[in-house]
């Protein structure tokens, strides 16, 4: 493996020949580098699980030829070696042929859609994996790299060509013509490969073009069947009149309705008129599902141009609520699918961000807090009964992850206007060195005092030029435990114990609650409850019987047709609030996912 210190025996061994490694526990820089160190000419490192070997990559260039072959191959070497000398030749002329890798997607490509909107990303594909190409400043010399910093400049170049040869074409017409003339991969999603990977030839000499390059109907939050139409124009490329047939192809779940034939004259432009229709019936059992559908463009039986479309079909309920004449609350779902109804005590209300004026449209909208409730409760754990504190979030826009909004409640224990903890809704990625955390979302205590102190000593040490100076917040955490972002909603739930949380002298919890943008790039990201801003705390106590409402029930789920739930009223005057995270998203004011009675 070369993970650990070789004994002198292995070095004498391994002295001007050939180390034979396994993959795993190290990095292959390491690997290789323990090797040259123990006088080894060169590497091979065997797969330690079935299937191709893989690129080996690094941050460090390391003097000796090294290959990687399969674990297949590297079992049988082994076995060789048991029987005699083995030998290899580096350079070879035998040429290893993989048709099968081509037009596939690579392994790092990111997924679609987008994350905040739903809409239909990636747009295309390019080549992207192992492209050689001239180095930089290193006058005849190549480089070999991977990812954007190929996939772009073959994009950029395709696009200069076509632009050259339409020159007449506004910009959004030649992205249409480059993603209407691209190869459909077969059996990868559209969500992965976008319309198709860029064909420039086909580019080149298409005889029609359009003004639409993808038809993005972005997330559908379906109570029922619903009807979407939309409008693209059609441009005739050629000075011959162009008699068009026209076909979709889409997953159950969306139909596309559309003439089967468009008359274009020779230079000429008409509209096409195309409808969708979703289908809230006979839904997967996934909460949301990705539907897509192609429309081909032919001529005479040539394909020569397509349209790719993309929906997201949510599951949605169309929950609401009324306090009934004995005082308990009575919830109707208009909707054909199950709803969930989560109640708690409203902490506050808070109003958007204004997008009034062009001055304020640079104001990150990602993560506006809406309002925040909270509840104490008593749950089942592996001890017994334990006490939580749980404290919703609902934002103004859904998020189909919660990857890039953070949860935050800041705690003042000691009385001093500065916080001594956080309650946060984190990912693994939002504590550097916390190795040992499960993926997912999770509910964290994290002592503040702490962190400020790892954090500081980090950025001295980055400061006093040790550039291999690491983070790790793990002494800082104090808790981490479960919690619930719902996905493709507003609303996100973080539960901690309450033993954990610090009081105040008066026995209360000191807080201020806010979001917290995740993306480096957003403007005013972070968004503040009302009566909890920089300059304010909050108060509320720790004890179930101080609440507006008690023994609430964690979620109710409401069929279609009507529900009813006892309430119980507690000694607090805070109003009940719902929160409906499987409802309808309306893009205007109650957008439906909550309720405040």
């Amino acid at each position: 493996m070369a993970n650990e210190e070789l004994s002198d025996e292995i070095k004498k061994q391994l002295n001007g020949q050939v180390a034979l490694i396994e993959r795993g526990v190290i990095s292959f820089v390491q690997k290789l580098e323990a090797a040259k160190a123990a006088g080894a000419i060169g590497a091979v490192v065997y797969n330690n699980q079935p299937g191709k070997p893989l690129a080996m990559g690094g941050d460090k260039r390391v003097e000796i030829p090294a290959i990687m072959v399969s674990q297949a191959l590297g079992q049988k070497l082994k076995q060789e070696m048991t029987l005699g000398n083995v030998e290899i030749q580096f350079k070879t002329d035998e040429l290893i042929q993989e048709p099968d890798v081509i037009d596939t997607i690579t392994a790092f490509s990111s997924k679609g859609p987008r994350i905040e909107d739903n809409l239909f990303k990636p747009e295309i594909a390019a080549p992207g994996q192992q492209i050689i190409s001239a180095a930089m400043g290193k006058g005849d010399e190549t480089v070999r790299m991977d990812g954007t910093s190929m996939a772009a400049p073959h994009m950029a170049g395709a696009m200069a060509l076509i632009k050259q040869a339409n020159p007449k074409l506004s910009v959004s017409e030649l992205k249409a013509l480059s993603m209407g003339t691209s190869k459909t991969l077969p059996n990868i999603p559209m969500t992965l490969q976008g319309a198709g990977r860029v064909q420039l030839e086909q580019a080149l000499k298409s005889p029609i073009g359009t003004d639409t390059s993808a038809i993005s109907l972005g997330r559908m939050d379906l109570a029922r069947t619903q009807v979407v139409e939309k409008t693209i124009w059609v441009t005739n490329l050629t000075q011959v009149a162009q008699s068009l047939r026209l076909s979709a192809e889409s997953n159950p779940g969306l139909q596309v309705t559309l003439p089967s034939t468009l008359e274009l004259a020779a230079g000429g432009s008409a509209p096409l008129h195309i409808t969708f229709t979703l289908d809230s019936k006979n839904l997967s059992e996934d909460e949301v599902e990705e539907l897509n559908a192609r429309i081909e463009f032919k001529v005479g039986e040539s394909a020569v141009y397509q349209i790719s479309a993309l929906a997201l079909r949510r599951q949605a309920s169309e929950v609401v609520a009324k306090i009934g004449g004995s005082g308990n609350l009575e919830l109707f779902n208009s909707g054909a699918q199950p709803g969930l109804a989560i109640p708690f005590n409203l902490l506050g209300r808070d109003g958007a961000k204004s997008s009034s004026s062009p001055s304020q449209d640079w104001r990150s909208k990602t993560c506006d807090l809406e309002s925040a409730g909270y509840r104490i409760l008593d749950v089942d754990s592996p001890t017994g009964k334990l006490r939580v504190l749980q404290v919703a979030f609902k934002i103004y826009s859904p998020l189909n992850f919660w990857l890039f909004c953070e949860p935050s409640i800041l705690i003042d224990g000691n009385g001093d206007l500065d916080a001594d903890q956080e309650i946060a809704g984190a990912t693994p990625m939002s504590l550097e060195g916390v190795g040992d955390i499960p993926s997912g979302f999770f509910s964290t205590v994290i002592n503040a005092h702490k962190a400020r102190e790892i954090r500081q000593a980090y950025e001295s040490a980055i400061a006093s030029g040790d550039l291999e100076a690491t983070l790790n917040y793990k002494p800082a955490l104090e808790f981490v435990g479960p919690m619930a972002p719902f996905p493709h909603s507003t609303v996100a739930i973080i539960q901690v114990p309450v033993e954990k949380v610090q009081l105040g002298e008066d026995k209360l919890i000191h807080f201020r609650l806010a979001t917290l943008g995740k993306v480096g790039d957003m403007v005013e990201a972070d968004d503040y409850l009302a009566g909890s801003e920089l300059g304010n705390w909050m108060s509320l106590s720790p004890l179930p019987e101080q609440q507006g409402y008690i023994d609430l029930p964690e979620d109710i789920t409401v069929n279609q047709g009507s529900n009813s739930v006892e309430l119980k009223r507690g000694l607090g005057g805070q109003p009940l609030v719902l929160y409906y995270p499987n409802n309808v998203w309306k893009p205007v004011a109650g957008d439906g996912q909550s309720q405040i009675l």
